[in-house]
């Protein structure tokens, strides 16, 4: 799982890009998004992430480095052309793109590679999902014992 500041700082560029267009949800709400509503809509979900230690020289003060992966979830009512869902994820994938976003002091999510819109998860007869990955590298300054 990643850090609450670098699902925070995704969420959040994700709200600015894209949120005056769709509803944008975590991915726990998913169950009661698919029983209302009939606009698409976005659901991040997070993937989780690797830590590693990276010393700047100091015995106290240590990069941690964390690598992970969130998906956005596309969910269009199948009603609809899953060619809506490609576009949306295009968007996504457009929004993300070589970002740097800032979460906190001393702390950056760098946005490594995002994927190209591909099958999503659900097909339920009422909503199809495509689903976008973006693989992030985290940095931070965080102190350590000597």
């Amino acid at each position: 799982m990643s850090s609450s500041n670098t699902y925070d700082a995704i969420k959040s560029h994700l709200l600015t890009r894209l949120g005056g267009s769709y509803a944008i949800r975590d991915w726990e709400e998913i169950e009661v998004a698919l029983q209302h509503g009939v606009d698409p809509w976005l659901a991040l979900d997070d993937d989780g992430s690797d830590n590693e230690v990276q010393s700047i020289g100091s015995p106290s003060a240590n990069w941690i480095m964390s690598d992970g992966f969130m998906d956005v979830h596309i969910m269009v009512p199948s009603t609809g052309s899953l060619s809506v869902a490609r576009t949306i994820g295009d968007q996504v994938r457009d929004a993300f793109q070589f970002q740097y976003l800032t979460s906190i002091a001393d702390e950056t999510v760098r946005i490594m590679s995002v994927s190209s819109p591909a099958p999503g998860l659900i097909n339920d007869g009422l909503w199809h999902s495509m689903v976008v990955t973006i693989n992030y590298q985290n940095r931070r300054l965080a102190a350590t014992a000597a």
